[in-house]
């Protein structure tokens, strides 16, 4: 291996950080990348695989030994190379040790101190055996709690559990929507979710069952599932008919970690309608009319722990004067005056599960100021923005019920479930201006 000095200059020329000339080894057209594997050309030869990975400007790498030397037209996948595999889940494993901010990174930082002796417990003789930040930490902290009998134990569980026997499972969902009132876009929405778990069991299997009913949102099963490796196989996603035929249970039968895991990860894709529904049109340029609608759609809960509409104007400089009319809630302007806030509050109306803003926006004449610059919404083409989040509550309808968790071998333990649900790129088009992408063809 070539000293750190040659390594970081090599770094630069394969990744062109400051060169723009053309290189046939890494420009060429007929070069394949397989990120986050990369070669790296010395004086002395070539590396690959070299993997790196960015976080926050700070550049995390690693060498993985690969024994066989390939050409570079005859490499094989990376998913065939289990020390690529290795290096790279190495990589992430010191990045969540180290903690955030990445980006401050210092020689004086604590935690570089004690790299050497994570990397020593994590991987020791350099085979990596234990990826979960936590679990190396609590070994390095308390040695004596590794297991000292002969009995093999899984490698997401190295380490002993002492304390009373609890699960809690955790259920968060994210809501994506784009929507305009056209005639010819249909509203978009999914939803992404995970189920998190923290078991603190000693050597015991559990059996959880995700029910999964159809509601009028949703179809009731999700599209897509991915499970956490400690899933046993062959169980990991049985589909069983409850006591009702429109809905389904996943059975989910798994070995715990004793830190907290994300058991499995779940979308749906194809909903049937979003939410909240959103109504948006605005009109002019230095002098603007804004009338903006809200509407709880029917079997969606009417609470929420907050819900706030961002309404951004790009390209039109700072607002001058803002007359809009909130049917509830609050209207605030931001600090730099390019855009507004409406924070509805926790519930709509409860007769016509319905809410409003109308009114007219005043801009400054100036032009010179007219920042924040952003290249698609000029003119009558631009968006608002919802986030909002509900407590104890999914859209979809997934849930955990705590009385039906199942622990093996049999034991009193105390079970703890909740759920929650966000918005994430939830965005509401003005009806009166261009949309920058593709529209579904309305059938």
């Amino acid at each position: 291996m070539p000293p750190h000095a040659l390594l970081a200059t090599a770094l630069v020329d394969t990744l062109c950080f400051q060169q723009n000339e053309f290189k046939e080894w890494r420009d060429g057209a007929d070069v394949t990348t397989q990120l986050p594997a990369i070669e790296l050309r010395t004086k002395e030869g070539s590396l690959w695989p070299f993997v790196f990975v960015k976080q926050q400007g700070t550049y995390f790498c690693c060498m993985p030994l690969v024994e066989t030397a390939f050409q570079p037209k005859e490499r094989p996948g990376l998913l065939t190379l289990p020390s690529v595999t290795a290096a790279f889940s190495a990589i992430m494993a010191v990045i969540g040790f180290l903690g955030r901010p990445l980006g401050g990174i210092t020689e004086d930082l604590p935690k570089l101190s004690e790299l050497d002796t994570f990397l020593s417990v994590a991987a020791p003789f350099g085979r990596l055996q234990v990826t979960e930040p936590s679990v190396v930490t609590e070994m390095m902290e308390s040695p004596d709690m590794l297991y000292d009998d002969p009995v093999k134990v899984p490698a997401w569980r190295p380490l002993a559990f002492q304390g009373k026997p609890s699960v809690s499972v955790s259920i968060k969902e994210v809501v994506h929507s784009t929507q305009c009132d056209r005639s010819d876009m249909q509203p978009t929405v999914s939803i992404s979710g995970e189920v998190k778990v923290h078991c603190e069991l000693e050597r015991a299997q559990v059996l959880l069952h995700l029910k999964c009913p159809t509601t009028k949102l949703t179809p009731g099963n999700p599209d897509a599932v991915l499970v956490h490796p400690c899933v046993t196989v062959g169980s990991s996603l049985q589909e069983v008919c409850s006591s009702g035929e429109e809905s389904a249970e996943k059975t989910f039968r798994f070995s715990p970690p004793n830190h907290p895991f994300v058991l499995c990860h779940y979308t749906f894709s194809r909903l049937f309608y979003p939410p909240v529904l959103g109504f948006y049109s605005m009109r002019g340029d230095k002098n603007v009319e804004f009338q903006l609608q809200l509407k709880l759609q029917d079997g969606i809960r009417n609470s929420f722990e907050a819900f706030e509409v961002k309404i951004p104007f790009y390209n039109r400089g700072h607002i001058k004067k803002s007359s809009l009319t909130p049917s509830y809630g609050t209207v605030f302007m931001s600090k730099d005056r390019f855009s507004l806030m409406w924070s509805v509050g926790t519930k709509f109306d409860n007769k016509s599960y319905e809410a409003s803003l109308s009114g007219s926006v005043t801009f400054e004449e100036d032009g010179s100021a007219a920042e924040p610059r952003n290249p698609i919404c000029n003119g009558n083409t631009c968006f608002v923005q919802l986030y909002f989040r509900m407590l104890d509550y999914t859209v979809s309808g997934l849930r955990v019920d705590p009385k039906a968790v199942q622990v093996v071998p049999p034991c009193k333990v105390k079970v703890h479930a909740d759920r929650r649900t966000e918005t994430y790129e939830y965005k509401i088009w003005n009806k009166f201006g261009e949309l920058p992408f593709a529209v579904p063809k309305m059938t």
